[in-house]
């Protein structure tokens, strides 16, 4: 699993913004979250009309795994006062 931090402003550098209380938590791979909600790969592709409720998590799951795994940035999370959440890097 990887552990984001929130930031409480997104301003540079974000790692003086950084909140340990507040996280969020994803897993290594897309594949484990699409088993763990029971959605099969075939559905991801061709089924698309029928993951509306979860298009936005997987694909923020999919953009911190690959920016963690290409070792590019610092990855955080910040949320406005509307409580809709961003990734933000740098």
């Amino acid at each position: 699993m990887h552990k984001i931090n929130n930031v409480n402003t997104p301003k540079a550098p974000l790692k003086s913004h950084e909140n340990y209380d507040s996280f969020k938590l994803y897993l290594l791979d897309i594949g484990l979250l699409g088993a763990m909600v029971q959605i099969e790969a075939s559905a991801v592709i061709f089924q698309q009309n029928k993951l509306d409720e979860y298009k936005g998590v997987m694909t923020e799951q999919y953009v911190v795994q690959q920016l963690k795994a290409q070792n590019l940035s610092e990855v955080y999370y910040w949320s406005q006062n509307d409580h809709r959440q961003k990734l933000t890097f740098y």
